[in-house]
């Protein structure tokens, strides 16, 4: 009996020091982006995210020096999501983690970012050395540039414009004719008004993957974010969001 319960106080201390480990949403986020981070990813994954058991986490490609900046994008009973920001040599990539409560601990569901955009920063980087752009190659490059931006970026872009894009707003109720003219000054591909009387405004993107503002009417429940879909969803200010999608 005494060996058993040797055992059995060995095998609760040394066999899952990982479920105590990722109790923390936030600390699971930030092992997946540290070198080595995850020990045990059996334990620390769900979902599709079982398919990359013997995959590096991407903590194991990043150079120790790599800033990164973690943010709780949404939280609910069972599943939270996460937004990364990862900086390095002044290049930023904004990563969204999708994460399930499960009896034992947190688990990351899914790792998204937004997706098909060498295509944009190969026309970008095209435009930017060349000498008098066209007016239309001039729209091109500034929505390329934006579509390819941080979300640190996209939210100061509207804070700066926001004037301008309470303004469409309103000449989208009323109609205005000039909507469009008003759109491709702010560098966007589309507006417009969606069943709920939220605003849609476009930058652009690559095949489903997009990204945009979205205006959303007080009273109006914002959507919710899923990894394969609405990737990210964050508040700028008053009624305003930027959104990815996928």
């Amino acid at each position: 009996m005494h060996r058993r319960l040797s055992f059995l106080i060995v095998l609760l201390t040394i066999g899952f020091p990982c479920f105590a480990q990722y109790s923390d949403p936030e600390a699971l986020v930030k092992a997946f982006f540290q070198p080595q981070g995850i020990k045990d990813k059996k334990s620390a994954y769900v979902d599709e995210m079982l398919s990359h058991l013997n995959d590096p986490t991407l903590g194991d490609y990043l150079a120790k020096e790599t800033k990164k900046e973690y943010r709780l994008l949404a939280s609910y009973p069972d599943s939270c999501v996460f937004a990364v920001a990862v900086e390095q040599k002044g290049d930023v990539t904004d990563w969204y983690i999708f994460l399930k409560k499960s009896d034992t601990g947190w688990r990351i569901a899914a790792v998204r970012s937004l997706a098909l955009t060498e295509m944009i920063r190969v026309m970008v980087g095209m435009l930017k050395v060349k000498e008098n752009r066209t007016a239309e190659e001039e729209r091109y490059f500034r929505q390329g540039q934006l579509i390819i931006s941080s979300d640190a970026q996209l939210k100061s872009n509207l804070r700066q414009n926001l004037e301008k894009f309470e303004n469409l707003v309103e000449a989208l109720k009323k109609s205005d004719p000039g909507t469009d003219e008003k759109a491709k000054e702010l560098f966007l591909s589309s507006v417009k008004q969606l069943e709920n009387g939220s605003v849609e405004f476009m930058i652009g993107g690559m095949v489903d993957n997009f990204v945009g503002y979205l205006y959303i009417p007080d009273g109006v429940p914002p959507p919710v974010m899923t990894s394969d879909e609405l990737i990210y969803l964050e508040k700028i200010i008053g009624n305003w969001y930027l959104f990815k999608t996928t």
